[in-house]
């Protein structure tokens, strides 16, 4: 073969295969600041063993680690109610998960999905008195490891291979664009949806995105409730480039506030955690940099006030970010 032709040819297949990359890599932010810090809330460990906090509604849910698993408190922090033994036996749980909060005149709904049963279940939490009435949802099977509620009668559910799809009204599995009909395909995409990866996700408020994030790497994907794949973005590292590296960073949560997504990142390079700022389409806006390693991450969309929570300083951090609503 002529070698002009060989290197136009190459050059045709690079332009192919750079069209077709569907992900991009972020090196840097176009803008760098430092968090304005409103308040710090210490907690006591052996009071409440917090594994994870979120704000909804005007109600902050702290899940414990132990029994009771869930505790509603108020803007104040205020024990309203709390509930969740472990155990077998009806009313008792052995693995919850919260999946969604919706708040009504009388009650606060918590709902929460019971990995290790499979089961869906609602904590219906009266506003006046603190009562509590639990009512399984949905049976789910075994091998389901996250379901979340919609507010349309769908559900969001990750099975095997950690793959998202929607449960339709009708009974039919949507799998997100990426994710594959098929585990074999869902492997052959995961050079771009890592699907194997252990992940959490969110759900904007305007229930108009769906964010999954990875725990272990450094990958955030977006799509939008159709199931299309918005965008997929990586953190200083292609994933031709060490994916599987370990040393890179990861997410430890997102939020959304307004027009934008923030999502905590613990990053291994540089020692430190980092508030990286997105738009609604996982272009970069703005990195701050936390003087704290922050673990988990929840969000005031009202108030554009983001809660940072470390399990070393055994406190929670609020920041004002305001300045994107």
């Amino acid at each position: 073969m002529n070698k002009r032709y060989f290197w136009i040819i190459v050059a045709i297949f690079a332009l192919y295969s750079c069209a077709k990359r569907e992900y991009y890599t972020i090196h840097s932010f176009p803008k760098e600041g430092d968090a304005i810090l409103l308040k710090e809330i210490k907690y006591d460990p052996t009071e409440y063993f917090l594994a994870d906090i979120s704000w909804a509604n005007g109600y902050w849910i702290y899940e414990l680690r132990d029994e009771p698993f869930f505790i509603l408190l108020d803007r104040d922090l205020n024990e309203i109610a709390h509930f969740g033994r472990k155990g077998n036996s009806p009313n008792e749980f052995l693995s919850p998960m919260l999946s969604n909060v919706i708040s009504d005149s009388n009650a606060v709904n918590i709902y929460f999905y019971d990995w290790d049963k499979g089961r869906l279940y609602n904590a219906s939490v009266n506003k006046n008195n603190g009562d509590v009435h639990i009512s399984e949802l949905k049976d789910f099977g075994k091998s389901m490891r996250y379901v979340r509620a919609l507010d349309d009668g769908r559900y969001i559910c990750s099975a095997e291979n950690n793959r998202y799809y929607f449960l339709e009204k009708n009974g039919e599995e949507h799998y997100l664009e990426g994710w594959g009909n098929e585990v074999n395909e869902a492997v052959e995409l995961s050079s771009t949806y890592v699907p194997t990866f252990q992940s959490r996700s969110d759900v904007s408020p305007d229930n108009n995105l769906f964010a999954v994030y990875s725990i272990s790497h450094q990958v955030l994907i977006l799509h939008d409730m159709n199931g299309k794949r918005i965008n997929t973005v990586y953190i200083s590292k292609e994933p031709d480039m060490g994916l599987y590296d370990s040393d890179v960073g990861s997410f430890n949560g997102i939020t959304f506030l307004g027009d934008v997504i923030v999502a905590l990142y613990e990053s291994v390079e540089d020692e430190c955690s980092y508030l990286m700022v997105f738009d609604r389409e996982l272009s970069p806006l703005k990195r701050y940099r936390l003087p704290i390693d922050g673990n988990i991450l929840t969000g005031n969309p009202e108030e554009g006030v983001v809660t940072v929570l470390s399990y070393d300083d055994e406190k929670m951090y609020c920041y004002d970010l305001s300045e994107w609503l």
